[in-house]
């Protein structure tokens, strides 16, 4: 649970949110105020740059296998099915107009279209109307089973600047995954959460983060904070999405 604590919120108000928190058996974070909270505010870049992959020519569904392989529970694509695709993109305004310098990458340059937003306006809307990135059928049980429907390669296909693109598993995880690690750190550096053990534990368990890594932090820490920033370096053609803090440099 995110505990936001508010220009005007008082310690007492805090504590009593805390409190309640754990008594529900929820693990309280408490994070000052911004667009997106914590947890959305990091999501949706991953999901910028998973849409910026899918018109580079990737396919959703090698980015959900290799991303699963790598530990999360789910995929990009199936993840956006479940939540909702018209959730998801309910929230891409405030993310875009809360952070325009980054986050505008997305629709800017070659990249003019989201291919999340595509399937919305095609009233795909994920595992509540059957049909998403997948498409669902109950099995015996009664449980969503996602298969693939070719329509949505066809839906995507005059909008991609390269349908013939190959993606190795490295490139498809450092597109995915650093600019999630990016505006995390945006978030430490701003105050937005209070330390890296904070943030870790919110993405561990507030988006499924493979527990095993540790969190975005502690999986930096094991790479090696140049390593991430050579990975970003590699990636700077794709805009300031991609570009690394300037403490991050420093450092």
């Amino acid at each position: 649970v995110e505990v936001i604590r508010g220009e005007k919120t008082s310690d007492e108000t805090i504590a009593t949110v805390v409190s309640h928190s754990l008594s529900l058996g929820k693990k309280p974070i408490v994070v000052n105020d911004c667009p997106g909270f914590l947890v959305n505010r990091v999501l949706f870049p991953a999901v910028f740059g998973f849409d910026m992959m899918l018109l580079d020519g990737a396919d959703f569904q090698q980015v959900d296998k290799v991303m699963e392989a790598w530990g999360w529970p789910m995929g990009p694509a199936y993840l956006m099915d479940v939540v909702g695709l018209d959730t998801a993109v309910h929230c891409f305004p405030s993310i875009l107009e809360g952070y325009p310098e980054r986050m505008s990458a997305m629709y800017s340059g070659d990249y003019k279209v989201s291919p999340t937003k595509l399937l919305f306006e095609s009233e795909r809307l994920g595992q509540k109307n059957g049909k998403g990135y997948y498409v669902y059928e109950k099995d015996k049980r009664g449980k969503p089973k996602k298969s693939v429907d070719d329509s949505v390669y066809d839906l995507f296909k005059p909008h991609l600047l390269n349908d013939s693109s190959s993606f190795t598993d490295d490139q498809i995880i450092a597109r995915f995954m650093l600019p999630m690690c990016i505006e995390l750190a945006h978030c430490l550096e701003e105050g937005i959460v209070g330390s890296p053990a904070e943030a870790d534990m919110a993405v561990v368990y507030g988006l499924g983060f493979p527990p095993f890594r540790g969190g975005i932090f502690r999986w930096m820490d094991e790479v090696g904070l140049k390593a991430i920033c050579d990975m970003a370096d590699n990636h700077n053609a794709l805009g300031k999405l991609y570009e690394p803090t300037p403490v991050s440099y420093t450092h």
